[in-house]
């Protein structure tokens, strides 16, 4: 896919997350990079999100391998999710979530974990920075 990388919007212990647009499409995804070198985790991650297909689990798009500056990137595409994460939510929320918000995302979270469950997968890294949410708490995917 012709691509191109936008602005970081986060960083993880071996992973930075970008914006990006696909040239043809101008279709907005995320990707997900870590030097060549470094990217064994990332390169399991993409192994295991490539074969899942659960609405309550971030949608895999792709990945390649770029060349920026002079240092090779492993990228792994994936759905741009607008509402950025958890935490994110309940800091716009000032510090706290209604009932409905918090059944909303109980509920959507442990479908996602019966999914995984169901297909021998344990996620071991639960925790409000590492689930995404879309951009408004009633939007499907």
């Amino acid at each position: 896919m012709d691509w191109t990388r936008g602005q970081a919007i986060g960083h993880g212990s071996s992973a930075t997350v970008s914006m990006a647009k696909a040239n043809r499409s101008g279709q907005v995804f995320a990707v997900k990079s870590a030097e060549l070198l470094k990217s064994e985790s990332l390169q399991k991650e993409q192994s295991i999100l490539s074969s899942l297909d659960c609405p309550q689990i971030v949608v895999y798009k792709g990945c390649d391998i770029t060349n920026e500056n002079g240092k090779l990137f492993y990228n792994l595409f994936l759905e741009y999710m607008s509402g950025g994460t958890l935490i994110d939510a309940i800091r716009e929320g000032g510090g706290c979530l209604d009932e409905a918000m918090i059944r909303l995302y109980a509920r959507t979270i442990l479908l996602g974990l019966e999914y995984l469950h169901c297909n021998g997968i344990v996620h071991c890294d639960i925790k409000g920075h590492n689930i995404l949410v879309t951009g408004w708490w009633g939007e499907n995917r």
